[in-house]
C-alpha cells in the first residue's frame, strides 16, 4: 500500500519477532585459555549461546539437536587422537569435549554422516597456543592451508592467510552429503575447539533471516548489512531492522511483500489506507480507524474521523508528524513548519515559536520531534524515548554506541567489557548506572565513571577532563568567571574553563548564572529583545538606560542591567567602564585607571582587563601564572621573567632562579609576606593573627600595630570557623596551629561565621577566675606571642607560662601599645602583652582582678623558621580526630592513614584525596599527590610498585623481569602538589600498580 510519507506514533512496542532462519547444529568445549571462549556470535551472530552445547544424549552414541530443538540423524566420528577427549560424564548443557582436544602432529579427521541438510557449511573452531600451520582437506581433495601465529582474527581462511595466537575458525562452504575433514597440524599445540553445521537457506550468507537476493534487489540497499531480520526498530537507518522507518520491520516487509526501503510502502492487511501498526498503536485494533472515509461523519469508531476534529483518520495518518486520531485537540497542522504540530507545541511550550523539532530542549539526547513521535515529555529529561525497553534512552545509546544493541540497562555490571554485557566499557559501573547518574558519562570509556572520590559535587572523570586532576577545584567554584558554578556547568554540559561556554537553560542568549546574580530569576532579563521597550521585567532593557540586557551582559566587564546608572560606557574618561566602577566601588569614583586602589601593585586598569578585584590585594594579576603578581614583578625588576614564584628557594641568587637575592626566602615567599625580593636583608616574617571586632570607640587593633607588613584583610583569614580551626598565616598559607581556650572563653568562639568574620564573638569575657590560652603545633622554631586585651576599668592581670614565672600588668585609663613589664600601669582601653622568645607548645594563664577584662585576640610572630615536628606534635594540632591519633589509624575514613595525611599535608579529620591524576606516560605512568614541606621527622615515605597487589617492590627494584623507577617533582603542576613519574623497564606487564608507603621510624 502506498501513501504520503509519515512518521509513526511513539507508543509502538518493540519486540523480537520469530525469524525465518537457517538451521544449525553446534558443538564446542570451554577451553582452558585466557582468551574468552568462542561463542556462536564469533561466526554467524544468530545462535543463542544456550543452544551451543545442546545435545540430548552425552554418551559416545550422541543424538544431536539443532537450534530449533529438533533431534537430527547426524553422527560424528573423530579419529583416535580425539576420541579419548569426549566428555562422557556431564549434564545436558556442559561441554561435549573434555578440557583439551589436542590434535597432535599426525593428521586427524572429523567425519560427518547423516547431515540433515541438502546443502550446508561446516565451521571448524580452533585454539592455538603458538605459531601453527594447518592443512585442511575434504575427502582427500583440495588442501586449504592456514597459518596461526599471535592474535585472534575471526575471518575465513584461504590459502596463505595468517592468524595470530588464540582462537579462529575455518568455514568450508557449499557442502553436500557426508564429508570427512582432514586436519594436519605442524605441531601438537593446536586444539579442536568445536564445530558447527549451518544449513544453506536461499543464499542467506549473513544469517539474518532475509534471503540475500531479496535484500540486494532494492536499489537503495548497498550491501547485506543495510537490511536485517534480527531487529524490529527503531528506524529509519541502515541496520536498524526498520530501514525506512515506517514501523514495519524489514522482516515484516519481506513477509508482507512490501518495499522495506520506502516508508510509503507499509503493511495494510485491511486495505483501508492506514498502516496496521499505526492503527493498533492508537486504538488496539484495525476497525475503529478507517482511511477510506472522509472527515465529517465522526466522531466515533469507523466513521472516518474518530475524534471529530475535522481531520479524517487518513489526514491524521498522512501528517508529516504525529497527530493523535483519538484526540480532537491534536491536529495535523504545523503552521511554522518546524516539524512539530502546533497543538503539541502549545501543550508543552505554550506557543509555537519557542523551539523547533531539531532541538533537544530537555537534554535527554532525543530531539523534540523524536519526543513528539514517541509520546514522551520534551521538557522532562527523565521522560525519554526507549523503543527497546532496556531502561536507556535511544538517543543516548545512539550518541555513544551508534546502535541500540551494544548498551543495555537490563544487565548488572560485572559481565563486561563488551557489547550487550551490561557494562560495555568494563569500568565496574553498569550501562544503566552511567545513564542514570549522569547521561553525559561515556558508557564506552572506562575512564568515564560516576565516581566523585573527593566529594566536591563533580565527577572525577569530568574534573580530569577539564582540570587534569581530581581536587583541582570544587563544584561550588566558578573557574571561568561566567557566573555559573562548575557543578552547574557539568550538569549543563558546558565548558567550565571557557567563559563563552555558559549555562543558558531558557535560551535567551545570556547566562543563567548572570541572570540569577543580578536579577534573581530567569524571566526579568532577556537577551533576545532590543533595547527601547524598557524599563521593566522581560522588556529587553530592564533598567531603561538605552542599553539592551544583552549589551549589558556582553560588555567587558559586565554592566548591571538593573541599574540605569551602570552602562557599558566610560562617562568620566578614566579608562574604567562605568559598570565596572559601580560593581567594585559602588559608583563613578575619583580613582582612575592608573591608580592602584588595593595596593597590590596592579593598576585598576590592569585589574579590569584581567578580571581581578581592584579592592582585594589577594586577587592580583598573574598573566604568566608563576604565583606572584605581575605588577609586583614589574615594580621590582621591570619584567615578568627575573622573579619566579613557581621555583623554590635554594637555586639563587640570580634572575629566574626562584630566589633572586639569595637570602633563603623564595621569590614567592617574598611576594606573599611583602618583603623586598632584591634585598638579602629583607626577609619574610610570617605572622598568625586572630582577633575580634570589639565594641569600643578605639580603632580595632590591626597587624600593623606590631609587624606593619601584613594587609588588614588577612587579620581574620581562617578557613574553618568551627572549634576545629585551620589558621592561615600572613602569607595566606594554612598552618598546623591548634588553639584551646578554657571554658570561660570557649563559649565565646564564633562557630557560625564565614571565612573573613571574627573567630571570637562580640565579647570574650575572662572573668575573675584564671583563664588559659593553649597553643600547639606552632610552625615556627622560636616566636613572640602578643596577647591583645580590652578593659572597661582599672585591671591588674597576671600572666604565667606553663606554670612558670609570672608577669603582672595593671590596666588603667589610656591606650599605650608598649610591652608589659611588672608594675607597669595602663589606663582603660586596649593594650597587649608581649611574651618573647617562645618555642614549642605553650599554655598561657591569665588571671585578672575582676570580670571587666576581655580577650581581644592574639598574634604569633616568627623569629626563626620552624623545623618539622614529630607526628605526635602534628596530630595534636587536629582535635577533630578525637581519640584516633595513631599513625596507622584513619580518623576521617577516607582510606588514608593519619601518617599518610601527614606526608601529604592534608587534614586527617576531613576526607582528602590520596594519589590522583594517574595517566599513561611515555614508558610508564605519572600521578600527583599533595605535598607537606614540613612532614613529621619520625615518618619515612617511599614509592613502591606491584603487578598483582600482593608483592610490592621498592623504587628501582626488579621482580626478575620488570623494574620501575620513580622520579618526583615538587611544586608541580602547582605549588603544594608533587608530580611523580614511574618509568617501566624490561618486560612491560599488562598492569602496574603504584603506591606511597609511609612508616613511623620511632
Amino acid at each position: 500500500m502506498k501513501r504520503g510519507r509519515w512518521v509513526g506514533h511513539g507508543l509502538t512496542a518493540s519486540m523480537m519477532v520469530g525469524l525465518v532462519h537457517a538451521k544449525q547444529i553446534s558443538v564446542n568445549y570451554e577451553k582452558a585459555s585466557s582468551t574468552p571462549p568462542l561463542a556462536a556470535t564469533d561466526s554467524v551472530g544468530a545462535i543463542p549461546a544456550l543452544n551451543w552445547n545442546n545435545v540430548v544424549d552425552l554418551n559416545h552414541a550422541i543424538t544431536f539437536v539443532d537450534n530449533t530443538g529438533a533431534a537430527t540423524a547426524l553422527t560424528v566420528a573423530l579419529s583416535a587422537g580425539y576420541m579419548d577427549s569426549w566428555n562422557t560424564n556431564f549434564n545436558a548443557n556442559e561441554n561435549l569435549f573434555g578440557d583439551k582436544v589436542v590434535m597432535g602432529v599426525d593428521p586427524q579427521t572429523l567425519t560427518l554422516t547423516g547431515v540433515p541438510y541438502a546443502s550446508y557449511d561446516v565451521i571448524v573452531y580452533l585454539s592455538s597456543w603458538g605459531s601453527e600451520v594447518v592443512d585442511f582437506s575434504l575427502d582427500g581433495g583440495t588442501t586449504v592451508v592456514a597459518t596461526l601465529s599471535n592474535s585472534y582474527n575471526p575471518n575465513n581462511f584461504s590459502d596463505g592467510d595468517e592468524f595470530t595466537e588464540g582462537d579462529t575458525y575455518i568455514r568450508l562452504t557449499g557442502l553436500t552429503g557426508d564429508v570427512v575433514v582432514t586436519m594436519d597440524a605442524t605441531s601438537d599445540e593446536l586444539h579442536l575447539a568445536g564445530f558447527q553445521i549451518v544449513e544453506s537457506v536461499d543464499g542467506d550468507a549473513d544469517f539474518d533471516g532475509l534471503p540475500d537476493g531479496w535484500e540486494l534487489s532494492w536499489p537503495e540497499v548497498l550491501d547485506l548489512t543495510d537490511l536485517t531480520g534480527l531487529l524490529s526498530g527503531p528506524g529509519p537507518g541502515f541496520g536498524t531492522g526498520d530501514f525506512d522507518g515506517d514501523l514495519d520491520s524489514d522482516l515484516e516487509e519481506y513477509t508482507a511483500g512490501t518495499d522495506p526501503t520506502d516508508a510509503q510502502s507499509f503493511v495494510d492487511t485491511d486495505d483501508d489506507g492506514l498502516s496496521d501498526k499505526w492503527e493498533v498503536s492508537w486504538v488496539g485494533n484495525l476497525t475503529d480507524l478507517d482511511g477510506t472515509l472522509t472527515a465529517g461523519s465522526g466522531p466515533g469508531s469507523g466513521t472516518g474521523d474518530y475524534d471529530g476534529d475535522g481531520f479524517s483518520d487518513l489526514e491524521e495518518f498522512e501528517a508529516a508528524f504525529s497527530s493523535d486520531p483519538t484526540n480532537a485537540a491534536s491536529t495535523p497542522i504545523d503552521s511554522d513548519a518546524d516539524g512539530l504540530s502546533d497543538a503539541w507545541e502549545d501543550e508543552y511550550f505554550f506557543g509555537i515559536d519557542f523551539t523547533t523539532g531539531d532541538e533537544d530542549y530537555d537534554g535527554d539526547y532525543d530531539t523534540n520531534a523524536e519526543e513528539e513521535m514517541a509520546g514522551t515529555d520534551p521538557t522532562d529529561a527523565d521522560s525519554f524515548v526507549d523503543s527497546d525497553s532496556d531502561g536507556l534512552g535511544d538517543g543516548w545509546e545512539l550518541a555513544f554506541a551508534g546502535n541500540l544493541t551494544d548498551l543495555t540497562g537490563l544487565l548488572p555490571a560485572g559481565s563486561g567489557p563488551g557489547s550487550g554485557t551490561g557494562d560495555f566499557d568494563g569500568d565496574g559501573y553498569s550501562d544503566l548506572e552511567e545513564f542514570q547518574f549522569d547521561p553525559k558519562l561515556d558508557p564506552t570509556s572506562e575512564v568515564s565513571t560516576p565516581l566523585d572520590t573527593d566529594a566536591d559535587g563533580l565527577t572525577d572523570s569530568w574534573e580530569e577532563t577539564y582540570f587534569f586532576y581530581i581536587g583541582a577545584t570544587t563544584g561550588d567554584e566558578d573557574s571561568d568567571g561566567d557566573f555559573d558554578t562548575n557543578a552547574a556547568e557539568e550538569a549543563a554540559g558546558t565548558d567550565p574553563t571557557d567563559p563563552a561556554s555558559f549555562v543558558d537553560s531558557d535560551g535567551d542568549q545570556i547566562g543563567d548564572g548572570w541572570e540569577m546574580a543580578v536579577a534573581g530569576n530567569l524571566v526579568d532579563l532577556d537577551g533576545t529583545l532590543e533595547a527601547g521597550s524598557g524599563p521593566g521585567s522581560g522588556t529587553g532593557d530592564f533598567d531603561g538606560d538605552g542599553f539592551s540586557d544583552f549589551e549589558e551582559y556582553s560588555a567587558d566587564p559586565f554592566s548591571d542591567p538593573t541599574l540605569a546608572e551602570s552602562t557599558p560606557t566610560d562617562t568620566d574618561g578614566d579608562g574604567l567602564a562605568d559598570a565596572w566602577e559601580w560593581t567594585y566601588f559602588g559608583g563613578i569614583v575619583a580613582a582612575t585607571g592608573e591608580d592602584d586602589s588595593d595596593g597590590d601593585y596592579d593598576s585598576n586598569l590592569a585589574e579590569q582587563a584581567a578580571g581581578t578585584d581592584p579592592t582585594d590585594p589577594s586577587d592580583f594579576v598573574d598573566v604568566d601564572g608563576d604565583g606572584v603578581g605581575d605588577g609586583w614583578e614589574m615594580a621590582y625588576v621591570g619584567n615578568l621573567t627575573d622573579l619566579d614564584g613557581s621555583k623554590a628557594a635554594g637555586s639563587g641568587p640570580g634572575a629566574g632562579t626562584g630566589d633572586w637575592d639569595g637570602d633563603g626566602a623564595s621569590d614567592l615567599d617574598e611576594f606573599r609576606y611583602g618583603t623586598d625580593p632584591l634585598s638579602g636583608a629583607s626577609i619574610p616574617v610570617p605572622v598568625i593573627s586572630v582577633n575580634y571586632a570589639k565594641e569600643s570607640s578605639t580603632p580595632q587593633l590591626a597587624i600593623s600595630d606590631v609587624a606593619g607588613a601584613v594587609p588588614v584583610s588577612r587579620w581574620n583569614n581562617v578557613m574553618d570557623l568551627d572549634h576545629n580551626v585551620t589558621f592561615m598565616d600572613s602569607g595566606g598559607l594554612a598552618t598546623s596551629l591548634a588553639v584551646a581556650l578554657s571554658a570561660g572563653v570557649m563559649d565565646s568562639w564564633n562557630t557560625v561565621g564565614t571565612p573573613d568574620e571574627n573567630l571570637f564573638s562580640d565579647k570574650a569575657w575572662m572573668g575573675a577566675d584564671p583563664q588559659t590560652l593553649t597553643l600547639q603545633g606552632v610552625p615556627y622554631g622560636t616566636y613572640d606571642l602578643y596577647i591583645y586585651l580590652s578593659s572597661w576599668g582599672n585591671e591588674v592581670v597576671e600572666f604565667s607560662l606553663d606554670g612558670g614565672a609570672t608577669v603582672a600588668a595593671t590596666l588603667t585609663n589610656t591606650f599605650t601599645p608598649n610591652n608589659f613589664a611588672p608594675g607597669d600601669e595602663y589606663v582603660e582601653g586596649d593594650t597587649y602583652v608581649k611574651l618573647s622568645g617562645l618555642s614549642g607548645n605553650v599554655v598561657v594563664t591569665m588571671d585578672a582582678t575582676s570580670d571587666e577584662l576581655h580577650l581581644a585576640g592574639f598574634q604569633i610572630v616568627q623569629l626563626t623558621p620552624g623545623e618539622a615536628s614529630t607526628f605526635a606534635d602534628w596530630i595534636a594540632g587536629y582535635p577533630g580526630v578525637g581519640s584516633m591519633t595513631g599513625f596507622e589509624e584513619d580518623a576521617d575514613g577516607d582510606g588514608l592513614a593519619n601518617g599518610l595525611e601527614n606526608f601529604f599535608g592534608t587534614d586527617p579529620s576531613v576526607m582528602s584525596p590520596g594519589l590522583f591524576g594517574c595517566s599513561p606516560a611515555s614508558g610508564g605512568l605519572s600521578f600527583h599527590h599533595y605535598e607537606n614541606a614540613s612532614a613529621a621527622t619520625d615518618g619515612m615515605a617511599s614509592y613502591e610498585w606491584s603487578t598483582d597487589l600482593t608483592t610490592w617492590w621498592a623504587d628501582g627494584a626488579s621482580d626478575g623481569e620488570t623494574s620501575v623507577d620513580f622520579v618526583s617533582s615538587a611544586n608541580d603542576p602547582e605549588v603544594g602538589t608533587t608530580t611523580v613519574s614511574a618509568t617501566v623497564s624490561g618486560v612491560v606487564p599488562g598492569k602496574v600498580f603504584v603506591r606511597v608507603k609511609v612508616v613511623q621510624t620511632q
